[in-house]
């Protein structure tokens, strides 16, 4: 009970500081006004139905039972929160579930996964064949220099003649 007391007293000390003054994008006063009509039926509204409920619920009777009772289906309604966590449920499940997500999840682990495996294989592979092409010898690698660098003149003379 102590933290919703404070939480309370927050709420109605913070309704009063004026934050238009202090957070707008534009750094310019946000122009805000208090529609007192309106925050007053809902005040007006929320004490009655808090007296209502100390009322009906202080003291064991059957007139709450009674009262639900004749609202019927209403009351049942009202009592599920309007089926609104079925339809969120139905609506996850059914539709983001299983009509996006399953097929994304197959994407991702078959296409995506599939083609950074086979390019992982295929740098294997590739590494096993030539790993052996690092002796430790300076001299094979002196060829493989020279070789590289006639192998470019070769392509540079001939894409020059055209």
């Amino acid at each position: 009970m102590g933290p919703l007391v404070v939480l309370a007293a927050l709420s109605v000390v913070g309704g009063f500081i004026p934050f238009g003054h202090y957070v707008s994008s534009d750094r310019q006063v946000m122009a805000m006004h208090m529609n007192m009509s309106i925050a007053v039926t809902a005040s007006v509204v929320s004490f009655a139905g808090i007296m209502l409920a100390m009322w009906l619920y202080r003291r064991p009777s059957a007139v709450p039972a009674q009262i639900a009772g004749s609202l019927g289906s209403l009351y049942q309604s009202a009592k599920n929160k309007f089926y609104i966590d079925e339809i969120y449920m139905g609506v996850t499940k059914k539709v983001l579930f299983g009509g996006i997500a399953t097929p994304v999840a197959w994407f991702d682990r078959h296409i995506v996964d599939g083609t950074m495996n086979a390019i992982a294989n295929l740098t294997a592979r590739i590494s096993s064949v030539i790993k052996g092409m690092q002796s430790g010898q300076v001299q094979q690698y002196a060829v493989g220099f020279v070789v590289g660098v006639l192998g470019l003149v070769v392509i540079f003379i001939y894409w020059l003649k055209f």
